[in-house]
């Protein structure tokens, strides 16, 4: 088992911990980012093999993100809450945009962690035929009902 840092980013350490618990278990070692500036500088500083973060940062949309994992070996997921769980949003994977794939519910979620920190084959995100960013409006938070934070029910 090899040890992959991964970055957890949103507004609170505590909400991550049933998932960073788990992260650890597999082998990971995990770091915190409360913005995309303090994600920027973590990102500058280590070598971060996955980054996990909230749609909605205190700083703007986990969008901005995708430009300093790209063309790295690190691979980006976002997710944003639902009224039953949650949706992860693959962005980048392995330093490729991806934006537009298909989003994963929880368990394929978990299933992905799982083999990229335990070194086993991860099939790749298929990546969209053409990727277009949406409007900011269609990512905001008011227009999905929001549960309890969802990522503890990863997997």
């Amino acid at each position: 088992m090899s040890n992959v840092n991964v970055l957890l980013v949103g507004k609170s350490a505590n909400e991550y911990s049933l998932l960073e618990q788990r992260l650890t278990n597999w082998g990971g070692k995990c770091w915190f980012a409360m913005s995309r500036q303090e994600a920027r500088e973590l990102l500058r500083r280590e070598t971060i093999g996955l980054v996990v973060s909230e749609m909605n940062l205190v700083d703007g949309s986990a969008l901005r993100l995708m430009p300093l994992v790209e063309n790295s070996p690190t691979s980006l997921y976002s997710f944003h809450p639902t009224s039953n769980g949650c949706l992860w949003i693959p962005m980048v994977e392995k330093g490729k945009f991806c934006w537009g794939a298909p989003v994963l519910q929880p368990g394929e979620f978990a299933r992905i962690l799982h083999e990229a920190l335990t070194e086993k084959h991860v099939v790749p995100v298929q990546e969209p035929q053409r990727i277009e960013l949406p409007a900011a409006s269609i990512l905001a938070a008011r227009q999905i009902p929001v549960a309890s934070p969802a990522f503890a029910k990863a997997g």
